[in-house]
Formats: C-alpha cells, sequence, structure tokens
C-alpha cells in the first residue's frame, strides 16, 4: 500500500524536476504543451487509467516547473549612466565589505553591489548612481568557488561599479522587508549596548537575530569541526525549537473554549512575528513557512498529514520562489525535516515499553543520525567534509540551543527593562559555557575529515541508498534489504571510476604567484613560485577535484613536456622550440624575439605578470597570429 503523502511528493518532485532543467537549458515549453499534459492526466484519471494519470502528472508538473522558472539573460558590461536603484536584499558581510542585492528601477534587473565595511546600507535604501554594470566573472580556477552560478541562480548577472565616489540619496521604498531590517538592525543595537562579554553578545545575534557578522573565524571553524555549524544560522532547526517551546507554552489553552483552535492558529503568528524580528531573510521566511504547514499537521494528530502539509509547503514555496531549489539551506532544510518526519516514528517505535529516560535518550540519538544521514549526500557534495562526533552535537548541543535562544530572547527583553540587569550575569555564564561545551567538542580534530571527493553522480547515489534505507526501516522486508544491498555495492563501484579526468599539466590562476599542477598515479604534483598557504589551499583542492590520493610540492622549473616556462631572469637563448612558452614574473624580454627563436605556437600568462605587460604580450601575439592566453582574464589553461 503506498504512502498517502506519495501523490503530493511526485508531484513536488516532478515540479522541482522542471525547475532544474529549465535552468539547464534554457528552453520554456509551449502552453499548449503543458495544457495537453494535464488533459491527458484528466483522461487517465476519470477513465482510471493509472499508467497513463502516473506518467502525465509527471510530465504535466515538469512541464509546469519549466514554465515558472525563467533564468537570468547574460548581458555585456555598460557604460557608464546613472541609474536608480533600491537595496532588496542584504548578503553575507565578510572582511571585504558588505554585499547587497539591488534592483534597478527602470527594468527591475538584480544586480551585485559591494561596499566598505564603513559604509553600511538597510533594505529599502533607494539611490541615484553613477556606475557601469560589468557581467560577473566566471571562476578562474576549477576548483574555486563558481560564483558567477550562485549569483545567476539568485537572478543576479551582473554587478554594478560605481564610477564616481558620492551618490544621490533618494526617499527609501517603504515596505515589510524594510520595516523587519530596522527592526533587526535596532534589535542589534540595543544588544551592543549590554554589559556582557562580546562572545555572548555575537551568539545571541546569531541565534537570535540572525547577524553572524560578529562571530571569529576561529569560533566558525570550532562549529564546523564540532559537526554543529548548522546551529549558527537560523534555520529549520531553531525554528523548529521554537515551535517545540511555542507548543509547550499555549498547550493550556487547550482546556479554554476554541483553545484547540487557539493553540494550532497562535504558534504560527509569533513564528511569524520571529522571522520579522530576525529581519526577515529569505531562508527565515522558508523554515517559517515549512513550520507553518507542519503546524498545521502536528495540529490534526496525524502522521501522514505532517508528510502532506511539508510537502504542501514545499511546493507553494518553489512556485513562489523557483529560485529556492537552488537554496542550498533550502534543500538541507527540506531534507532533514522530512527524513525526521518519514522515519524517527518508526525509529521510536523500536524503543517502546522502554524507560522514559531512555525513551528521551534514543529519541534524541535518532533524531541527530536521522537528519545526518538525510543531508549526508548534499552535505558531502557542498562541503566535501565530515564531522564523525555529530552525534555527540546531537546529544549535547541541540538540547542546549532551545536554553541558548531562550536565554537570548530574555536579554533583548531586559535590554529595555534596566532594572533587571542583575539577571545578565547568569545569561553570561550560561552563553559563555556554551561556547566552552562546542571548543570542547571541537578539539578532536582527529574526528573532522576534509576534502572528501565527491560528485554530482555520488551525491545521487548516496542519496538512493539512503531513501532505500529509509524505507526499509519503515516496512523490513527480505526484497527491500536485498534491494539496499545492491544499490550500496553499486554506488561503492560507482565511486571507484574517475570521471574527472586531471589534465596533464595546468597552468592555474594565482594572484601575484605561479602554480602549475599535474598529476601521475593519483599523485598531484605542485610547481609552485612561493609556497604559501594558497598554494597548499589549493593543492588541497586539486587533490579533492580530481579525486587524488597525495601532494609533492617543487619549485618552478623552466622545462615540461612540451611546456617551456621563462620567469623574470628571461633566460631562453640556448633553448630549442617550444609548443607552448609560460611568462611568469614579467619577464623582461623582447617577445617577438622570443618567438622567432621558440617558434611556439601558444603563449600563457600567468598570475604573477604586471597587467601593463599582458596588455603588450596580447597585442605582439595577435600581430604575429600567435595565440594568447593571460590567467587573469581567462583564467587557468590545461594543457592535455
Amino acid at each position: 500500500m503506498s504512502h498517502p503523502s506519495l501523490p503530493i511528493a511526485i508531484i513536488g518532485l516532478s515540479f522541482s524536476c522542471g525547475i532544474i532543467v529549465q535552468e539547464k537549458i534554457a528552453q520554456p515549453p509551449s502552453f499548449a504543451a503543458v495544457g495537453l499534459f494535464f488533459c491527458l492526466m484528466f483522461i487517465g484519471h476519470v477513465l482510471r487509467w493509472r499508467k497513463l494519470f502516473f506518467g502525465t502528472t509527471i510530465g504535466a508538473f515538469v512541464l509546469l516547473g519549466m514554465l515558472r522558472f525563467s533564468p537570468v539573460a547574460l548581458k555585456e558590461a555598460s557604460k557608464s549612466e546613472q541609474i536608480e536603484v533600491v537595496v532588496h536584499q542584504a548578503l553575507n558581510t565578510n572582511s571585504f565589505g558588505h554585499q547587497y542585492i539591488l534592483k534597478s528601477q527602470t527594468d527591475n534587473e538584480r544586480l551585485l553591489l559591494q561596499t566598505p565595511l564603513n559604509h553600511p546600507l538597510t533594505v529599502g535604501d533607494r539611490m541615484l548612481v553613477q556606475a557601469v554594470l560589468v557581467p560577473l566573472a566566471k571562476p578562474k580556477n576549477p576548483i574555486d568557488f563558481d560564483f558567477k552560478t550562485y549569483m545567476m541562480r539568485k537572478g543576479v548577472a551582473r554587478k554594478i561599479i560605481p564610477t564616481t565616489d558620492g551618490y544621490i540619496k533618494l526617499p527609501p521604498k517603504q515596505g515589510i522587508r524594510r520595516w523587519a531590517h530596522l527592526i533587526q538592525q535596532a534589535l542589534i543595537n540595543q544588544l551592543q549596548q549590554l554589559p556582557l562579554k562580546q562572545e555572548s553578545k555575537a551568539l545571541v545575534m546569531a541565534l537570535v537575530l540572525g547577524e553572524k557578522s560578529d562571530l571569529s573565524e576561529e569560533r566558525i571553524e570550532q562549529y564546523q569541526r564540532a559537526g554543529a555549524m548548522h546551529l549558527l544560522a537560523i534555520s529549520g532547526l531553531h525554528i523548529g525549537i521554537i515551535l517545540l517551546l511555542l507548543r509547550a507554552l499555549v498547550s493550556p489553552l487547550k482546556r479554554l473554549r476554541f483553545g484547540a483552535i487557539i493553540s494550532a492558529v497562535l504558534p504560527i503568528l509569533l513564528l511569524w512575528c520571529f522571522a520579522f524580528v530576525t529581519g526577515a531573510s529569505p531562508s527565515v521566511i522558508r523554515a517559517v513557512t515549512m513550520f507553518s504547514f507542519l503546524q498545521i499537521g502536528l495540529s490534526l494528530k496525524r502522521n501522514d498529514v505532517r508528510m502532506q502539509h511539508l510537502w504542501s509547503s514545499f511546493i507553494v514555496l518553489l512556485f513562489i520562489h523557483p529560485r529556492f531549489i537552488f537554496d542550498v539551506g533550502f534543500q538541507l532544510s527540506y531534507a532533514a525535516v522530512l527524513g525526521i518526519v518519514w522515519v524517527l516514528p518508526h525509529w521510536q517505535k523500536l524503543f517502546q515499553g522502554q524507560s522514559r529516560l531512555v525513551q528521551k535518550i534514543t529519541s534524541l540519538f535518532g533524531l541527530g543520525l536521522i537528519a545526518q544521514l538525510a543531508v549526508l549526500p548534499l552535505s558531502l557534495y557542498y562541503f566535501h567534509q565530515f564531522p564523525f562526533l555529530f552525534w555527540l552535537s546531537n546529544l549535547l548541543l541541540v538540547p542546549l540551543v532551545g536554553l541558548v535562544i531562550g536565554v537570548g530572547i530574555s536579554c533583548l527583553v531586559i535590554s529595555y527593562v534596566p532594572s533587571l540587569y542583575g539577571l545578565l550575569p547568569i545569561a553570561d555564564w550560561i552563553l559563555y559555557h556554551f561556547l566552552v561545551l562546542v571548543a570542547w567538542i571541537a578539539q578532536w580534530e582527529q574526528f573532522f575529515v576534509e576534502h572528501i571527493p565527491f560528485r554530482e553522480i555520488d551525491a545521487i547515489g548516496l542519496g538512493l541508498v539512503v531513501m532505500m534505507l529509509f524505507y526499509f526501516v519503515q516496512h523490513p522486508s527480505k526484497p527491500k534489504a536485498l534491494l539496499l544491498g545492491m544499490l550500496s555495492l553499486l554506488f561503492h563501484v560507482q565511486l571507484k571510476l574517475d570521471i574527472v579526468q586531471p589534465p596533464k599539466i595546468l597552468v592555474a590562476h594565482l594572484y601575484q604567484n605561479s602554480m602549475l599542477v599535474s598529476s601521475q598515479q593519483h599523485i598531484l604534483h605542485v610547481f609552485y613560485g612561493k609556497k604559501s598557504s594558497k598554494v597548499v589551499d589549493m593543492a588541497q583542492l586539486f587533490t579533492q577535484h580530481y579525486g587524488l590520493d597525495s601532494i609533492q610540492y617543487h619549485p618552478v622549473e623552466h622545462a615540461y613536456k612540451g611546456v617551456f616556462v621563462v620567469d623574470s631572469l628571461g633566460e631562453y637563448k640556448q633553448v630549442g622550440k617550444q609548443a607552448t612558452v609560460v611568462l611568469r614574473q614579467s619577464p623582461k624580454v623582447h617577445l617577438e624575439d622570443l618567438i622567432d627563436k621558440l617558434a611556439p605556437k601558444l603563449i600563457i600568462a600567468d598570475g604573477s605578470n604586471y597587467p601593463s605587460f599582458i596588455k603588450r604580450w596580447k597585442k605582439t601575439c595577435d600581430a604575429q597570429g600567435i595565440s594568447f592566453h593571460a590567467t587573469a582574464e581567462r583564467g587557468a589553461y590545461p594543457l592535455n
């Protein structure tokens, strides 16, 4: 017998697949094709032709997903012009400055703006800027984070670069998002006035107000090693904990007239109030929407209804904001919550009849284990790391997060009541010892594995294994056990397949440095100009990307197979003809003479050269009909 939530799950998965397909092919289907599939689906339903109905349902919602999503159009760089823009969304703040998504008021194009740390903006700020619009750059190396694709999936294809220092400030655009952002900033300023340790304030701002910029890099690394990074971002976990606290607080209201309705609706209203207090960021809105639907399912006290409402929230969110499907937080939140709602009740049945304490501990352990398994394919694919102490974090830290959130909210309330400042030392003690506990778990670095090679095909394979495992736990049987074993075997065979072949030699791009990489017998050979920490980090990422076993470092040499390197000394007189020449450290050579002597077919200038030299060399190569590649402009070059 199929699960009652299977039909809506098929609709949700088909719709999301349509969005993903449309992002790849950028060819929207016709309305006639969508209508035809829905007509066939209706005919299959009326005539009870199950195969026709099943197939056309999938097809109809795949096409509907494709129709709903519009990939952002690529545009060329513009000339300097005056543009009226509005701050649409605040992105991350890092050591380089603030990042914002702006909306052009002429054509609604989304633009990326980066401002210095001393120049923050507020959502809704409106201004006239004299600027040029420049397409976002592709990653320079195959192992670099693809920031261009990341931003295009947010609807941004160009960044705005002001050509003058100032801008004309216009009356702000009022709206709910601006009010939420202003409330969040007011609460942050209020919190900063409290006599708490700076680390305690940073923890409260991260867990309660969604502001992580004050957390030190050391603290963030501790959370990563402890397997508790998800605790720092206001996500499904936080909203779920707050929902549990709210349900406990309103449970006495059930005794009143209409108490069942009030206790069902009030937590949802309070969750949305919390969303606006934290700035109404997209991640918080997603989590609150998901748990609002889940609260309705919980109020109806039926497990199958909970799953149906969870899938309903998934479809509603994607229909309103199709780009959410590409958001890592969205994927992780739904994977974890769907896994928990699906499997946890069956896990808890295994320990029925045990003492209350055993049931509580096993439920907590099962909660963490199921959530970790549900997100494992995604976390390995996106982050390439695995904390083996995740179970310890879930047993020790997750139960305390509710207490820490409660303390954080109390601190915000106390900030408006100076007479209660005497309670702050207690709050400070709780927050400090929570951080100590995180640091204690994080000190076991040997249990934190980094740079795990894991490809998209690996994530799909492991995802199928995890789903089959959950299906087996729900209703164990020998055929399911056999299928689970076969999928696991195929997954392990797949891991051994080399899909991404490393190049024989790759001239990497590294600012003010040189780096060439090659591989032999699953060993990465790194040739460097200066062995910096950046070289070591990139070498580890290359090893991860190509699935290699170890790294060997060497200074850059002059000659490789078919490649000759000319450095700052400019020595090439005694060398014969070379197919490829790499220029590094801005050698003061007469390029026409070098071309006559070495007769190269390709000249590569790496990231250690001056831009003026690169510009001059390019002109010479164009005049001589020689291919020229500058890594600073076009990225790394693989030589095969």
